[in-house]
């Protein structure tokens, strides 16, 4: 048995579709080209050909005019294949019957309006023969409109002119004036300066690290007991520290010199008093210091004992010495008593 193909109607519905459509478009084609071509006059086309044959039975006839010769043989050919399928449908060139007749009684009345062209093509019958030879047919073929133009309408003479126009305005009465548009209302702008930021003072005197701002502390002498070494105070001012803290201090004696000597100047100062009160202040505050390290020296001593005795008492313990509660406080009393005699020493001192 033969293979049974399997048919999709509705596959086969748009195919048949899709043909139907490719006919009906390339019938529509066909068509315009028909109707293009039944618009062209085939009698002027055929007088050409009949001048390039005459030329070509003379022998005067170039090459580039025996192409011409062969395409208007072809585009003659193609016009009446195209007429004969038009039928009646196909324009007409030319006067015709109706058009002969309409002319024999606008010829009976006296004739039609001079130099008025007529839908033939033609002026009128005594120019037709004059203007034939100079009229292309391409523009006889242009066609004309059928009914009258429309009338022009009329202006209304009541109509008043228009304000906008000084031109419309007759001459003797007031020119109409337009009143000014009303000024802006004033309004108050509120505008700043901009503010000029010197970023690498701020980079250098508001973002100090700690250690650095520990260190300017020491170097001030804020730090009672404490100095700087001379290497780190060189370090600072190679880094740019030091050198904005010394403009900010020389900044501030120079002030309290301006100070002080607007006080000079306004009120006697006994210089004397002045200087002994200062050197009393300068050894009470050095007296102060002394005696702050004498006591951190001292508390350091009391550590270091306790520390002392409680590792002898922990080396006597693993010696065996220590055998009792008797024994321990022995040993403890003994130490407690080697360090009272080192904090004496150390009093003396």
């Amino acid at each position: 048995m033969a293979k049974e193909k399997t048919i999709n109607p509705a596959q086969a519905a748009r195919k048949a579709e899709k043909q139907r459509a490719l006919k009906k478009s390339k019938a529509q084609l066909q068509a315009q080209r028909t109707e293009k071509l039944a618009r062209r006059n085939p009698e002027r086309l055929q007088r050409e050909v009949d001048d390039l044959k005459s030329q070509e039975q003379s022998g005067n006839l170039r090459p580039h005019d025996r192409q011409r010769l062969a395409q208007l043989e072809k585009d003659v050919a193609a016009i009446k294949k195209a007429r004969e399928a038009l039928g009646d449908r196909a324009p007409k060139f030319g006067g015709g019957g109706g058009g002969e007749h309409r002319d024999e009684r606008r010829d009976s009345r006296g004739g039609g309006v001079l130099g008025k062209r007529r839908r033939d093509g033609g002026k009128s019958r005594q120019g037709d023969g004059e203007s034939s030879s100079e009229t292309d047919e391409d523009a006889r073929n242009i066609p004309m409109p059928k009914d009258t133009p429309p009338p022009i309408p009329r202006q209304d003479r009541h109509r008043k002119p228009q304000p906008g126009n000084a031109n419309d305005t007759l001459m003797g009465q007031p020119r109409i004036t337009h009143a000014l548009p009303p000024k802006p209302v004033a309004k108050i702008v509120y505008e700043a300066a901009p503010q000029l930021r010197d970023l690498r003072k701020e980079a250098t005197t508001g973002l100090v690290p700690t250690a650095v701002q520990n260190k300017l502390k020491l170097a001030e002498g804020k730090v009672q007991g404490r100095l700087l070494e001379p290497e780190e105070l060189d370090k600072l001012e190679r880094e740019g520290y030091r050198s904005t803290e010394k403009a900010a201090e020389v900044t501030r004696q120079e002030d309290g010199y301006g100070a002080m000597k607007k006080n000079v100047e306004s009120v006697n100062i006994d210089f004397d008093a002045e200087e002994e009160a200062l050197e009393r202040e300068l050894r009470q505050i050095e007296m102060e210091a002394l005696r702050e390290e004498g006591l951190k020296d001292a508390e350091k001593a009391v550590d270091a004992a306790v520390e002392e005795a409680k590792y002898s008492m922990m080396g006597a313990e693993s010696l065996g010495k220590i055998k009792g509660i008797t024994s321990e406080g022995e040993i403890a009393e003994k130490n407690l008593r080697h360090v009272q005699m080192e904090e004496v020493e150390d009093g003396d001192i």
